[in-house]
């Protein structure tokens, strides 16, 4: 094992975001200083999503993509008892500009108490742990599982690993690259490995470590970082391993007998830079250690005021360069120093709320994050260029839920984006097939000829699709001209860029009048050729309804307007 050199490392005093509740035991033991204040500097622009409704639970985990598109929040003892209404998951795939509660398509009727949830690098697999033990409010339906989603929580599979003995599943990670998928389980405090989606997985045993609490992963899969109560001394140990969980080594900043407590601990992109919280330390307060070298060495970069590192989440970024601290009664601590200098979140401030936060986590750079606090999830970006404009949504299709880009001009408004399915339509094309079905959507503009882009993720290739539309009035299908198919890529897969234009009382604008058409359009593919492909679920058919009205000018209409100057 290498020597490890920790020095004392003092830290500009900044208070940032503090984080959630982490069960009974720190609620019972966190200090009653909420009534100090201290000067903030926040880093972040920061807004509360309003269309989330946690039904009275607690969010417990906050989670972010690489890229910044894609967000999980999950909460605890939310819903009601009777009938069973399932505690909340949240995903967005756009920003935070929307979110959906996926909890009754994970499992319908079932109450999952979630304790973890992760996200790999480019949003499309989605991994979320469950603890039946959690539960205190009386749930027949109550269970503890793993599931995982590998279209960005469209569809969501069990995953639980049939040699669990258990039900308590304490946390669950997915690489970056979204290969593996590693899980630790309470009761017989087991590591649990899968390389393969969850179809199959690994058990590995730490020697050192008889009560597992954490793991944390690099984007490779190949360094997993978990910390766990030391069977000899007390207090908790951390351990690495750099092949994919075959063999362990101590990496603790200090010796278990110390009596310190590592919760919470994360990994950089490549395990080489390393941020551990220690949850609880007789020796020396709570603390917070950095290492830029595996493990090897750590400095000790805990942000003051001591009294508020009650520590409960830690995140940093892929390339370890910004780290946070989240404190339950303190807030969210940043550094883009590495620990040097440490700036203070405080993304609940103008709500007048409490700091009683729980969770948070970085984009690639950390020029994004999310965090949760008991109550409320909040969502940050550095300039509004990197949330979704009126002319940008993004939303699930009606089949397999991979997700739909849609692009209008700059200056026209988005008003709806609707996934439907062929069968809903009056009627179904004889000649080809929409295995996964089509869009509408509608927006107001003041152009006359609008350039519209659809961007959706596939395996077929531009000469194997074929862009046709859908007219309600006729019940007619036809192909759509003048359209441009790209191969292109989307969040790092494969995807087809379909770009077209519509032109204000043309062809496409069947209801000029109203601006509620539906018109579906998407890309077909003939049965033959289907089968030929061997991949029926490969299509992601994204379809437009472009929905262009020209209506007067009138003050007493709320929405948008369109006015086209004809000369």
């Amino acid at each position: 094992m290498a020597t490890k050199t920790v020095s004392k490392k003092t830290s500009r005093s900044k208070v940032t975001l503090t984080s959630l509740a982490v069960g009974a035991m720190v609620l019972a033991a966190r200090p009653d200083i909420f009534s100090t204040v201290y000067a903030t500097s926040n880093e972040y622009q920061w807004q509360r999503p309003e269309d989330i409704d946690r039904l009275g639970g607690d969010y417990v985990s906050a989670a972010i993509s690489a890229t910044g598109n894609h967000m999980m929040l999950a909460v605890i003892n939310g819903g009601e008892s009777e009938p069973i209404e399932e505690s909340p998951l949240y995903i967005s795939a756009d920003s935070g500009l929307n979110w959906e509660n996926v909890a009754e398509d994970i499992e319908d009727g079932i109450w999952h108490d979630w304790t973890n949830v992760d996200v790999s690098n480019n949003g499309q697999v989605m991994v979320a742990s469950s603890d039946d033990s959690l539960n205190y409010i009386e749930s027949e339906g109550s269970v503890g599982k793993l599931f995982m989603s590998a279209n960005a929580g469209g569809t969501w599979q069990d995953i639980t690993p049939a040699a669990a003995e258990s039900d308590d599943w304490d946390k669950v990670v997915v690489s970056g690259d979204g290969t593996t998928i590693a899980a630790v389980e309470n009761d017989d405090s087991e590591l649990y490995i899968s390389s393969n989606g969850g179809n199959s997985w690994t058990s590995s045993t730490i020697e050192d470590i008889w009560d597992l609490k954490s793991v944390s992963i690099s984007d490779d899969g190949e360094t997993i970082l978990v910390g766990g109560e030391n069977g000899v001394d007390d207090g908790d140990t951390l351990h690495k391993s750099e092949n994919g969980g075959s063999s362990w080594e101590d990496v603790s900043p200090f010796d278990p007998a110390d009596e310190a407590y590592y919760f919470y601990h994360d990994l950089s992109a490549d395990g080489q830079s390393i941020i551990v919280a220690s949850h609880e330390d007789y020796a020396g307060g709570e603390n917070v250690y950095a290492s830029n070298d595996g493990g090897d060495s750590y400095t000790e970069v805990t942000p003051n005021p001591e009294e508020l590192n009650f520590w409960s989440d830690t995140a940093i970024s892929d390339d370890g360069e910004v780290i946070s601290a989240v404190s339950y009664n303190g807030g969210l601590f940043l550094s883009d120093d590495f620990g040097e200098t440490w700036s203070v979140e405080t993304p609940s401030a103008e709500y007048d709320e409490e700091n009683d936060w729980i969770s948070a986590d970085l984009n690639s750079d950390g020029t994004e994050a999310i965090a949760a606090n008991e109550a409320y999830g909040y969502i940050s970006a550095t300039s509004d260029d990197s949330q979704n404009s009126s002319n940008t949504a993004n939303f699930p299709n009606s089949e397999n839920g991979n997700r739909v880009l849609l692009t209008t001009p700059d200056g026209t408004t988005i008003t709806c984006s609707t996934a439907v399915k062929e069968v809903a339509l009056a009627v179904q094309d004889a000649g080809y097939q929409y295995p996964m079905g089509l869009v509408d959507f509608c927006f107001d503009t003041t152009n006359e000829s609008n350039e519209v882009t659809l961007t959706f993720i596939t395996n077929l290739k531009a000469e194997e699709v074929i862009a046709r539309k859908y007219n309600p009035n006729t019940e007619q299908y036809s192909n759509l001209d003048d359209v441009t198919i790209n191969e292109t890529t989307y969040q790092g897969d494969p995807a087809l860029e379909v770009i077209y234009t519509i032109v204000d009382n043309g062809p496409l604008d069947l209801d000029p009048d109203t601006g509620e058409i539906s018109d579906p359009v998407g890309l077909a593919v003939a049965p033959t050729d289907l089968a030929e492909t061997g991949d029926s679920s490969a299509i992601t058919v994204l379809f437009a309804t472009a929905i262009l009205s020209t209506v007067a000018m009138s003050a007493a209409l709320p929405k948008l307007r369109k006015v086209i100057s004809k000369s």
